[in-house]
This record gives C-alpha cells, sequence and structure tokens, in this order.
C-alpha cells in the first residue's frame, strides 16, 4: 500500500479565524504544561540526586572517621609493641644473668662439697 499525502489544508477563506485562535491558544497550552512537566521531572531529578549526593558524601565522612580511629589505635599498637619488644629485651638480658648465676652457684656448689669433703677427711685423719 501507498501512503497516500496528507489532505491540503482547506482555504484560508473556509476557516474561522475563532477557532484557529482557539486551536492555536490550546496548542499553546499543552506544550506549556509539557514543558512544565518535562521541568518538574528534571527538577525532581536535580533534587534525588542532590539527596543521594548528601547521603553519599555523610557516608564517606563516617569511612573517613572510623579509618582515622582505626588509625589511632593502629599507632597505638605500635608503640605497645614497641614497648613489650624493649621489655621482653630486658626479661632476656635478666634471663641470661641469672643463668650465669645459676652456673657460679652449681660452681660453687661444686667446690663446697668438696671443701666439706676434705674437711671432714681432715677431723676423720
Amino acid at each position: 500500500m501507498e501512503d497516500s499525502p496528507p489532505p491540503p489544508p482547506p482555504p484560508p477563506s473556509l476557516v474561522d479565524s475563532s477557532s484557529l485562535a482557539k486551536a492555536m491558544g490550546a496548542l499553546a497550552l499543552n506544550l506549556a504544561s509539557v514543558a512544565r512537566g518535562e521541568l518538574q521531572g528534571a527538577g525532581t531529578h536535580a533534587e534525588l540526586i542532590e539527596k543521594l549526593n548528601l547521603k553519599v558524601g555523610t557516608e564517606y565522612d563516617d569511612y573517613a572517621d572510623f579509618a582515622s580511629g582505626l588509625l589511632v589505635f593502629v599507632e597505638r599498637l605500635k608503640q605497645q609493641n614497641e614497648s613489650l619488644c624493649s621489655n621482653l629485651k630486658v626479661i632476656q638480658e635478666i634471663d641470661d644473668e641469672v643463668r650465669h648465676l645459676e652456673a657460679i652457684v652449681s660452681t660453687l656448689d661444686g667446690y663446697t662439697a668438696t671443701l666439706e669433703t676434705k674437711i671432714k677427711n681432715a677431723y676423720n685423719a
């Protein structure tokens, strides 16, 4: 099927100027309503995006606060670890000294036992 061309407009003498004016006015009102609706929709979208941006910004601020708190906590743990390491070194040095003193006491105990034996033998002789 062939598309038929639109019918030609009526001759100017047949067109009623008041009905044309009413139709043009209605067309203008309809176009204004469509434009208003589009603008309201765009405004609503813009408001929604603004609210979402504020919400996301608040959440990221909360994450930043949380991360700052974690950083402080990690720094405190690091300081405590360094303190414990230095204390552990002191404990290790004390342990080494105690072992050395135990060895000296053991040696002295052997000398004392030998001396005691010699003194007993001297009294018994």
